[in-house]
């Protein structure tokens, strides 16, 4: 799997799950669908997927995230934090790993 994601080393994206998790604690809301990350040699980029609007707290608790992922990151390292508004039921793309997936309907 790590291969059709593009991901070069499978340690370099277990650490941005790791850190990602970590910073998720606290910063999850109602509306936050998911969040998914992929490593791309120094590149982290990480998309957080929000159903309905997206409220200046959610904003908020997103940059708090990304802030710890610069804090964990090398000095080479870049990180890109895309927040993107995908209203349930369209389905989440598969694109990249999931950090967190809040469960819906669907799933149950």
């Amino acid at each position: 799997m790590a291969d059709e994601l593009g991901i070069r080393d499978a340690g370099e994206m277990n650490e941005l799950l790791l850190e990602l998790q970590s910073a998720l604690l606290g910063n999850v809301t109602a509306n936050l669908r998911m969040v998914s990350a992929n490593a791309l040699e120094d590149l982290w980029e990480v998309h957080a997927f929000f159903d309905g609007p997206i409220a200046e707290e959610d904003k908020e608790n997103m940059s708090l995230v990304e802030s710890e992922l610069w804090a964990a990151a090398r000095p080479s390292q870049r990180i890109i934090m895309k927040i993107i508004r995908l209203d349930h039921p369209n389905p989440l793309p598969q694109d990249h790993q999931r950090a967190y997936r809040r469960q819906e309907l669907q799933d149950l």
